[in-house]
C-alpha cells in the first residue's frame, strides 16, 4: 500500500480505536442504565442524574467520533487518492491497520 501520508493513516487508525472505546462504554452504560437502575428511580435520584450527565456525554462523544470518521473516510478516499478495500480495511479494523501493516499489504495486493 503506498500512502502519501502515513501520519495522517496513523492518526485516523488512533482515532478509530478511540471511537471503538467510546462506542463501547456508551453501549454498556445504556445497558446498565436500562437494566439495573431504573428500578431506583424513586429512591435515588442523584444516581440517576448523574447517569443521565454521563449518558449525554458519552453520546455527544459519539456523535463527535462519527463525524470524525466519516470526514477522514472522505479524506483518505479523495484527498489522497487511496482506494475504498483499503480504506475501508483500514477504518474497520484499525488495531490490525496499526500493527500488521505487511499483512494488509499481502491481502490487498
Amino acid at each position: 500500500m503506498v500512502t502519501k501520508n502515513k501520519k495522517f493513516l496513523k492518526t485516523t487508525a488512533i482515532l478509530n480505536i478511540v471511537f471503538y472505546i467510546v462506542v463501547i462504554s456508551f453501549i454498556a452504560r445504556l445497558y446498565i442504565l436500562f437494566t439495573f437502575e431504573l428500578d431506583t428511580i424513586g429512591t435515588n435520584l442523584f444516581k440517576l442524574l448523574g447517569y443521565e450527565i454521563f449518558l449525554y456525554t458519552s453520546l455527544s462523544y459519539f456523535l463527535l467520533f462519527i463525524i470524525v470518521w466519516f470526514i477522514n473516510l472522505i479524506k483518505l478516499i479523495k484527498f489522497f487518492g487511496i482506494n475504498k478495500k483499503t480504506v475501508l480495511l483500514w477504518m474497520i479494523f484499525p488495531f490490525v491497520s496499526l500493527f500488521q501493516k505487511e499483512k494488509v499489504n499481502k491481502i490487498l495486493n
